[in-house]
This record gives C-alpha cells, sequence and structure tokens, in this order.
C-alpha cells in the first residue's frame, strides 16, 4: 500500500462522528437535489444546533482572525440590508431575502467556517461531494439517452441546480488527480472525471459547464506558478489527460444526443450572442441604471425587480455583485467585496505556506461559486459563494498561524 493511500486510510479512520454528519447536511444542502426548500431549512437548522452542541463540549474554540473579520463585515452587510428595508419599495422580495440572508444563507458561511476548522471534515465533504456528483450524472446521463428531461427524475431541482452541482466536481476531481501518488485512486478518481463531466454536459447547463472549465484552468495557472517543479509536471500530465478523455465526451454526448450546451457556448466564444446572452446583458444594463438612481445607499434590499418592472415578484439580474450595487449602493457593494478580498487574501497567504491538495480544492470551490455568481441566480440563492468564503477564510495551519482561542 502507497504512502498517500495510507494517509488516506488514516484520515478517514480518524473522522470524527460529528464531521460524517455535518459533511453529508452541508452536501444536501449545496447540491440541493431531491430536497425542496423547506427540507434545506430544517436542514441549516439542525447543523446550527449541531455545532452548539459541538462547541459548548470543547475546552477551546479556534478561530482565524480573517473568519472573524470575515463574519462581523458578513453581519455588517446583512444588518445593512435591513435598514434598507425601510426605504425599499419592495416589500414581498424584501421580506424574502431578510428571512434567508441571516438564517441560511449567514448559515452557508458558518458552515463553510466548521468544516475548514476540521480538516477531516473537510476531507469527507469533498469526496462525499464527488460521490453526489456521481450519482447525479448518471441519472442525468440516463435521462438523456431515454429521451426525457436531465433534470426531471430529481423532482423537486431544475437543470439549472443540477449543472450546478455537478460542475464544481469536475475541478474537484481534477486537483485530486493532480496531487495523487496511488494509481488505483487516480484511476477511480478518472473514471469519476468522465461520468461528471459527461454527466455536466447532459444537464444542458451553460454557466457550469463554463464555470467548471474556467476554474479547472485558472487554478492550474495559479498552481504552475506557485508550486513545485513536481507538481507543474502533474500538471501537464492531467492537462493532457483531460484533454484525451473529456474532450471526446463531451464531443460524443453533444454529437449523439443533440444537447445543446456547446452549441450554446459557441456563439459567445464567436461573438454572436443569442437571445439568453443578450437579455443577461439587458439586466446587467438595468442594474446599472437602478445603481445611478441612488448611488451612495442604494435603493434598497428587493428593489430590482420593483424599479425593473414595477412589480414586486422574485427577479434579479443574475449577477451578484450588481445585485447588491443596485440594492445597497456603494456601502453594501464595498462590505461585500471586502468579505470577498479578505478571504481570497488568507487563503493565497495559506497556500503559499502549505502546497497542498485540500487547499488547491478550496481555491478551486472559491474562484467556481465566485464565477457562477456572475452568471445565475441572487444573493440568496448562491449560497455556495458564503459557504466559500467561510472555507477560505477559516483553514487552519497547525505550525504557521495563530488562531484566537477562547477558553470556557
Amino acid at each position: 500500500m502507497s504512502e498517500s493511500l495510507r494517509g488516506l486510510k488514516r484520515d478517514l479512520q480518524s473522522v470524527h462522528y460529528w464531521d460524517i454528519v455535518i459533511a453529508f447536511l452541508t452536501v444536501i444542502v449545496l447540491t440541493r437535489g431531491f430536497t425542496t426548500e423547506r427540507i434545506r431549512i430544517s436542514v441549516y437548522a439542525i447543523c446550527a444546533v449541531l455545532i452548539l452542541i459541538y462547541y459548548l463540549n470543547m475546552e477551546q474554540i479556534r478561530i482565524q482572525y480573517p473568519f472573524m473579520i470575515t463574519a462581523i463585515v458578513f453581519l455588517l452587510l446583512i444588518s445593512y440590508a435591513g435598514i434598507s428595508f425601510f426605504w425599499s419599495p419592495s416589500e414581498f422580495y424584501a421580506r424574502f431575502k431578510m428571512v434567508r440572508l441571516p438564517t441560511i444563507v449567514f448559515g452557508a458561511f458558518i458552515l463553510g467556517g466548521f468544516l475548514a476548522e476540521r480538516k477531516n471534515g473537510l476531507i469527507l465533504f469533498i469526496h462525499l461531494y464527488i460521490f453526489t456528483a456521481v450519482v447525479y450524472s448518471i441519472v442525468s446521463i440516463t435521462a438523456v439517452m431515454v429521451g426525457s428531461d436531465p433534470w426531471q427524475p430529481f423532482g423537486f431541482t431544475t437543470h439549472i441546480t443540477l449543472g450546478r452541482a455537478i460542475g464544481l466536481s469536475v475541478p474537484l476531481i481534477a486537483f485530486l488527480i493532480l496531487y495523487e501518488d496511488n494509481r488505483t485512486l487516480i484511476s477511480v478518481y478518472a473514471i469519476a472525471s468522465v461520468i461528471c463531466l459527461s454527466g455536466l454536459i447532459a444537464s444542458g447547463t451553460r454557466q457550469a459547464v463554463v464555470a467548471a472549465l474556467l476554474t479547472v484552468g485558472l487554478v492550474s495557472c495559479y498552481t504552475y506558478v506557485v508550486s513545485t517543479d513536481k507538481t507543474r509536471r502533474r500538471i501537464r500530465s492531467s492537462g493532457l489527460i483531460a484533454s484525451f478523455i473529456g474532450l471526446p465526451s463531451v464531443a460524443i454526448l453533444t454529437r449523439l444526443y443533440e444537447i445543446p450546451t456547446v452549441s450554446r457556448i459557441v456563439p459567445i466564444l464567436t461573438g454572436e450572442l443569442d437571445s439568453s446572452a443578450s437579455v443577461r446583458l439587458d439586466l446587467y444594463y438595468q442594474a446599472l441604471m437602478i445603481w445611478t438612481r441612488s448611488p451612495v445607499v442604494g435603493s434598497g434590499i428587493g428593489s430590482y425587480p420593483v424599479l425593473q418592472q414595477e412589480r414586486d415578484i422574485i427577479n434579479y439580474p443574475h449577477n451578484v455583485p450588481l445585485e447588491v450595487l443596485a440594492e445597497l449602493g456603494l456601502i453594501g457593494f464595498i462590505l461585500f467585496i471586502a468579505m470577498i478580498v479578505v478571504s481570497f487574501l488568507y487563503l493565497f497567504r495559506m497556500h503559499l505556506k502549505s502546497d497542498s491538495v485540500y487547499l488547491c480544492s478550496i481555491i478551486a470551490i472559491f474562484a467556481y461559486s465566485l464565477i457562477i455568481a456572475l452568471f445565475s441566480r441572487d444573493i440568496v440563492t448562491n449560497r455556495l459563494l458564503f459557504f466559500a468564503v467561510g472555507i477560505a477564510s477559516n483553514y487552519y495551519l497547525h505550525d504557521n498561524v495563530v488562531a484566537i482561542k477562547f477558553r470556557r
């Protein structure tokens, strides 16, 4: 048995039952498959109780400075959003956001911080997430092969949610292969990568495909610059393997089953925007116009659909930074960007001190969630982004970082 395989076995054997429960519940709420909104809110509540019980039974609590700073900034952002409710023209959408921001969105941030503090929990989360993505991919590919919609078997979810859930597994598997030494594990990860990439294409989710490929490319380039020569050689090899395995999978699925994902990406690369892309650009422009009405304090939480369509419904510009800018002005935008910058700088500092697959995986989660947030959904449904901020700002290196310890 190789040293890497023995190390993985030791890590899994030392996993605490708290890690298993929290990692499993986190995968449920982040992938959103087979669940309703009410079920996910209940899962967040269960996680909150479990984490509280866990910390109450500890002699000390380890919290990183960047996590504390990010949490304070996040709470300031939520507080300011609540204050803006008083001048917002929206009532329904504003209440919808204000119920979820301090509960499930902030809860995703706390879950990320908890898993980052416990290395075994992070390891288990990554592998559970990949396993879940493989299951989703098999169902998605099967649905396409039998001629049905790829998201119908998931009941409560949509093809966009399905694709986003599968998409994150692609860079995670890529970097597990990149750092792994054991040939058996590499073979298992390679098979999983083929399944997940095929399932991602089968889901027909354009932004997830773009985000997954961009994440692999960006993080690979970053790792190439800051890592060792051995890792650089592995990046070249992994890139060739991904090309020979991934591209034929994309071509076969697109040709045999006429899945529109690639055909929808090509017009963007050639400069010929389709109707969906044109609509997104129009939404971005309208968000900027709404921001100019009140550039400093914003028009108020949930105000975007009211000022855009004169209807108090759930609608958003499909770009979280622009959404925050339009509704909360420069004050909210600066707080939001501060969260991202603080967590990224801390993660960058940690990666310079310790080049590991788990730090690289966190960078991949961070990059993927940020790219998705630029093209899809609103601030309350982009929970993966705030999970990534939490996990990036609280990652702990035992010998290199001084943590704040609270003793009872």
